[in-house]
């Protein structure tokens, strides 16, 4: 690991977001960003790009994390967490730091870069073991607020939703895929399962939703996105909520998000029905 200069600890950090292309993982038991405008808007960069975002922090810790939902990243209450990681795609930050502006501004803290492949893994594997495949609160939560003198208490009822999905679950959605999309190219992390060319429009990804990625440039994009988008999946397992993030630097993505999973099964059983609805709907779209 290569040791970041103390000055330079937030600026890393904020670098580390940028360069998020698919995922990026943020470990703070502490977190304060309301007044922090220029994190604030590398988080939103990285929402716009569809980076899929995860964010561990500190049970019963007294913070206002509003910021963080008006992002609609998922937020993961932790019993006792104390370290500080902040990880994408492609390297990772073990800091003293955690995401808090009045550490950025005052405090003195260390931290360090992994420089290899190893490196990084290790510290996935530690959020893996210690984390993820924990029992975190998971916050699909319903929040209300309220004043107490100069103090914001957040009201919070935990949901029993089964996100962020464990190792065993993204294997299964996997190999359900496979038998039933066997012509199909397809990688997995211990985040998501991507699914090359399963649509004529462009690849699926499956982590916290149903994600269709477009192909860049595709004739007739705007007709698959309509087609799409008319589609009904209200007699499902599950209910859905969609969303289409478009954006001119980089091809349109639409998510299924769906909402209260309790049972991976269910939930693959919607994902298949997904996949061949959209497909039936497409088939006689030109490219």
């Amino acid at each position: 690991m290569k040791f970041i200069p103390i000055m330079e600890i937030s600026g890393q950090i904020m670098t580390l977001i940028e360069d998020a292309e698919k995922s990026l993982i943020i470990v703070s038991p502490y977190i304060e960003i309301a007044k922090w405008e220029k994190l604030k808007k590398c988080l939103q960069r990285a929402v716009d790009r569809g980076v899929s975002i995860i964010i561990y922090t500190r049970e019963y810790a007294k913070q206002n994390l509003d910021p963080l939902r008006a992002f609609k990243v998922k937020i993961i209450l932790v019993k006792d967490l104390h370290s500080k990681i902040y990880l994408n795609d492609a390297y990772g930050i073990v800091s003293s730091q955690n995401l808090y502006h009045y550490s950025d501004i005052n405090s003195i803290d260390f931290a360090y870069k992994t420089e290899t492949d190893e490196e990084r893994n290790q510290l996935v594997n530690l959020i893996n073991k210690y984390l993820a495949n924990s029992k975190p609160i998971e916050q699909y939560i319903i929040a209300s607020k309220t004043e107490v003198g100069n103090e914001i208490v957040v009201e919070k009822e935990e949901g029993t939703n089964v996100f962020p999905l464990k190792d065993i679950d993204l294997e299964k959605i996997k190999e359900w895929f496979h038998d039933k999309f066997p012509e199909i190219k397809m990688n997995s992390t211990k985040q998501y399962v991507y699914c090359n060319k399963l649509l004529a429009c462009g690849d699926v990804m499956l982590r916290e939703g149903f994600e269709i990625r477009f192909s860049y440039g595709i004739k007739n994009q705007d007709q698959y996105i309509k087609a799409i988008q008319t589609l009904n999946f209200e007699n499902n397992n599950y209910k859905y909520e969609k969303t289409l993030v478009t954006n001119n630097s980089q091809a349109p993505y639409l998510i299924y998000v769906p909402q209260e999973v309790t049972d991976i099964q269910k939930l693959i059983y919607d994902y298949i029905f997904i996949a061949k609805t959209i497909i039936d709907k497409t088939r006689n779209i030109k490219i």
